[in-house]
């Protein structure tokens, strides 16, 4: 080979685009009742402007759901399984086990993804090699007559709330509604802890998006996940999540599961949850008392007082029983 065709080939070479990432979507179900924004999901999924290379269906204990979805959308190019366990950690955990993608991206079954969002989710990693797992901004879509969320706490719904970054860059944690990660990267920290996150759509534990990503920030550095506002989606919430005793259980189980997390992987985990009190829950509540609307300056200092006490509370409890 000459010279001059060795170095055609090597500008030919460097032309050539980076492989395609190939995706797996990942949607966990696990009620009859929520049907109707199973397939509001789905369907979003499936006509996306970015078509995935396979789509996963992980159901949670309900033969019923399974028997639907199959009849519905196996013929779509979906593939609908029982999940090994109990829970929606083991029911992604089933997913991934199934998937064989590149990357797999996760959507819960109430969210309504928009045109563009795969693309959105998928870029940053074909961008950056040294990302591992991305986030997407999450919208609340609220049941008519539903009194709406104070922005600050709308993370109580699985929602992008105020506080959090807004433009793209790196985050210590996604939301769980609308995340995706390198399957090389889950695999290496051994997928998420079944030690955390809601079983049978209770709350009866939470923050498992956390706890992974604790373990991937160690494994791969603290800019590895990303955030990608442009990857948007819509969360369903309806009037029975607005409860006060619904609000109230959220909130106390959020507090024991950080507690939990500091157990687990130290103080600095608990870093961003402090500095959102500091920035972003404190100013909220005094800008009410000001200005107003008070009413919601109170719901933020019960919402608070509660996750408080969870977590004060737990804290106690392993200082207690060393």
């Amino acid at each position: 080979m000459t010279v001059a065709n060795r170095d055609e080939e090597l500008v030919d070479n460097q032309l050539q685009p980076e492989q395609k990432l190939t995706t797996t979507v990942i949607v966990t179900a696990y009620a009859v009742e929520r049907l109707p924004g199973l397939r509001r999901c789905l369907d979003g999924v499936l006509t996306n402007d970015r078509p995935a290379d396979e789509i996963i269906l992980s159901v949670d204990n309900n033969a019923a759901v399974e028997r639907v979805a199959t009849a519905e959308y196996g013929g779509r190019g979906i593939r609908v399984m029982a999940s090994t366990g109990r829970g929606a950690v083991d029911a992604r955990n089933t997913g991934v086990a199934a998937a064989s993608g590149d990357l797999i991206v996760f959507i819960d079954d109430d969210v309504r993804p928009t045109d563009g969002w795969l693309a959105a989710i998928v870029a940053p990693f074909e961008n950056d090699p040294g990302i591992v797992a991305v986030g997407g901004r999450i919208l609340p879509e609220y049941e008519a007559g539903a009194r709406e969320v104070p922005p600050e706490l709308l993370w109580l719904v699985g929602c992008t709330y105020a506080g959090h970054p807004e433009g793209p860059g790196p985050i210590s944690r996604p939301i769980g509604s609308t995340m995706a990660f390198r399957r090389s990267a889950l695999d290496a920290v051994g997928g998420f802890s079944n030690a955390f996150g809601p079983v049978g759509g209770k709350k009866s534990g939470a923050n498992e998006e956390l706890a992974i990503s604790e373990k991937l920030r160690e494994e791969f550095g603290t800019s590895s996940i990303w955030y990608q506002p442009e990857a948007l989606v819509y969360h369903w919430v309806p009037r029975s999540r607005l409860t006060w005793r619904y609000i109230a259980r959220r909130s106390l189980v959020e507090g024991q599961s950080k507690a939990e997390i500091r157990r687990l992987y130290g103080s600095l985990s608990m870093g961003y949850d402090s500095s959102y009190v500091t920035r972003t829950l404190i100013p909220g509540v005094s800008g009410r008392l000001v200005r107003g609307p008070r009413p919601e300056a109170f719901t933020l200092v019960g919402v608070g007082a509660v996750t408080a006490g969870g977590y004060a509370g737990r804290r106690l409890k392993h200082l207690t029983h060393r």
